[in-house]
Order: structure tokens, then sequence, then C-alpha cells
């Protein structure tokens, strides 16, 4: 059996800022066995830099051997 299994990605709080003048280019990756699905890299609030939000969604194919 198969289906489609969608994320939806809302923000992210709490992040550490990671490159030398403080910028962060964040996204999210789920990865389970082989399949791996990336998120597009979300905006981020200049005045809350520790904060981001991604208007995305993550749809991937799954099947019933890969979740369970």
């Amino acid at each position: 059996m198969s289906g489609l299994l969608e994320i939806v990605l809302v923000d992210a709080q709490g992040l550490p800022k990671s490159d030398l003048i403080g910028k962060m280019d964040p996204y999210v990756t789920i990865q389970y066995k082989n399949q791996k699905l990336r998120s597009s890299v979300a905006k981020v609030d200049i005045d809350e830099s520790t904060m981001a939000a991604w208007p995305d969604r993550i749809v991937g194919e799954w099947n019933s051997d890969t979740l369970v």
C-alpha cells in the first residue's frame, strides 16, 4: 500500500544564529530509511533572528514498507 505524506511547516523558535554575521538559512529535512525530503529555506524575521516561518509543505510518496 502506498500514499502521500504531507507535512505542513509552520514555524521554529529558539534557533541558534548559525554563521559569522548572525544570519541563518533554516530549512527542514525529513528522512526515513532511504527516502529524504527537504523544505524550502524559511523566512527569518530580522527583529526576531531566532525565529523562522515557512509558508511551505513537504509532500512525499511513501509506501507501507517505509512507514510504520
